[in-house]
């Protein structure tokens, strides 16, 4: 525990360093207050949903495929062998300071919302802040996707599978409630099993009335099946905990990767 606490640390101040991490969480933040100063109600809060997710996406990506593979690559793994480490120790560390790191950024992001709702004369707005939290949970699990996948095909392949994994959580809640609507059949494609299996996206109550009243933007566009419109709800319990099942799935399998390759 006493070695993963000190890589840990280690990671955790070289990434304190790393400009762009800064500039990302300058910007991010910055982003939301200006959209504070013209924006209101469902404009503000669909722009600060767009900075939240395409940017965080970003952030993750960034942050997750890369975080295992260029230092075993280098040989700055090999090195922490020598020193008495395990593969599992430099892993366990190595993205847990990768996910502090997200969610030190998506936080900063998070409060510059608040204070961006305060300054369009909204008030504090608790549906936001719910909004920011599963959006985290979210990218999170891209971030660990990625890692996972980098350290079995690579770090511009494993960047791919995270951005894959995003856009099929999403797809997936999309195609389920359209199949509870009536809207599309779910018996020969499988779509049930495919829901109770894959990742899901997890909707927040903000999100899905954005998306029903088409305030979505790109990050929530409505969802047209022949005409109709498909109304996906907001995420209950059941897939809060799936994801978070998922990441750590995804976890274990950035622990693997690392362990069958040579430090």
């Amino acid at each position: 525990m006493g070695r993963v606490a000190n890589l840990l640390l280690a990671d955790l101040t070289t990434l304190a360093r790393r400009r762009w991490v800064l500039a990302a969480g300058a910007v991010g933040a910055a982003l939301t207050l200006f959209f504070g100063l013209g924006d209101s109600g469902a404009d503000y809060q669909r722009n600060v949903a767009a900075v939240l997710a395409l940017g965080g996406l970003a952030v993750a990506l960034g942050l997750g495929a890369p975080a295992l593979v260029r230092d075993l690559e280098s040989g700055v793994f090999g090195l922490f062998g020598g020193a008495g480490a395990t593969a599992s120790d430099i892993g366990w560390a190595r993205l847990a300071s990768r996910a502090i790191a997200l969610v030190a950024v998506l936080v900063l992001w998070s409060i510059a919302a608040q204070v961006g709702s305060l300054v369009s004369g909204d008030g504090l707005d608790g549906d936001l802040a719910l909004h920011s939290a599963l959006t985290i949970e979210v990218l999170l699990l891209v971030l660990l996707a990625a890692a996972g996948a980098a350290t079995l095909v690579g770090v511009a392949a494993g960047a791919i599978f995270g951005l894959v994994v995003f856009i099929t959580a999403q797809a997936v809640v999309n195609l389920k409630a359209a199949a509870d609507q009536g809207l599309i059949g779910n018996g020969a494609s499988g779509l049930d099993l495919a829901y109770w299996l894959l990742p899901r996206a997890v909707v927040s109550p903000m999100l899905a009335d954005l998306q029903a009243a088409d305030e979505g933007g790109p990050v929530a566009p409505q969802v047209e099946i022949n005409g109709n419109i498909v109304e996906v709800p907001a995420a209950e319990l059941d897939t809060v905990l799936w994801t978070l099942a998922w990441c750590g799935l995804f976890l274990g399998l950035a622990i693997f990767g690392l362990r069958r390759r040579e430090l």
